[in-house]
């Protein structure tokens, strides 16, 4: 249903569309379509009074949603759209754009791409006079934000945990599986769990004591 499909049905006007027209016009639409006034077998009546109850339900829903605008003369309503693009244009943007973007500006960004190899062996990258361990996922020393993004294959990924998550198949077993120089033997098809990587602890950042898994998904062919 439409508006304009709606004042058809209703024989009504569109621009002198109003609430006290839209009853008007419904009360003889009902009458002249209602089953009790009318012979069902009359091929003449194309419009069903369902049709009618949905185009005046329609109209009434149209009328209500647009009458906040109805009631604002023009004056009024220009005025408030300058007030919310004095909001948009000068508040919004200096208040919250500007320091967010100035914020940002004062660092200088880096990206380090650690191998699954580099990730096992809990390395640390030098970054100028500071070490960056690698497990981590971005690290900021003074204005310099480092992003730490792992290079590794397309079967596995790494959750927010820090678990590796391997996804392999396999036609038999036992069979050692190697990844990142580390060798891991997969005795059945059910998930396997190995020691992985180190949790990211924020307040030591080079803590190692605490591993993550390294999780092998087995599908067998």
């Amino acid at each position: 249903m439409n508006k304009e499909k709606a004042c058809i049905l209703l024989d009504i006007k569109p621009h002198l569309l109003n609430e006290s027209i839209l009853r008007k016009k419904y009360k003889l639409a009902c009458l002249k379509t209602h089953p009790d006034k009318n012979n069902l077998n009359n091929s003449n009546i194309n419009i069903s009074f369902i049709d009618i109850k949905d185009a005046y339900d329609f109209l009434f829903d149209y009328l209500k949603e647009t009458s906040i605008f109805n009631d604002i003369d023009n004056d009024k309503l220009q005025y408030y759209v300058s007030l919310l693009q004095l909001f948009k244009e000068n508040i919004l943007e200096d208040s919250i754009i500007k320091p967010i973007i100035n914020h940002i500006q004062k660092y200088n960004y880096y990206e380090i791409n650690p191998t699954i190899e580099q990730l096992l062996n809990k390395c640390v990258y030098l970054f100028e006079e500071s070490y960056i361990p690698l497990w981590h996922n971005e690290i900021i020393i003074d204005n310099n934000i480092i992003k730490i993004i792992p290079d590794i294959p397309d079967y596995m990924n790494i959750d927010n945990n820090n678990n590796i998550h391997v996804y392999i198949s396999l036609t038999e077993i036992p069979k050692t599986v190697i990844v990142g120089g580390t060798s891991f033997l997969i005795d059945n098809y059910e998930d396997k769990y190995f020691k992985g990587i180190p949790i990211i602890n924020e307040k030591n950042i080079f803590d190692v004591s605490i591993l993550a898994n390294i999780i092998f998904h087995i599908k067998q062919l």
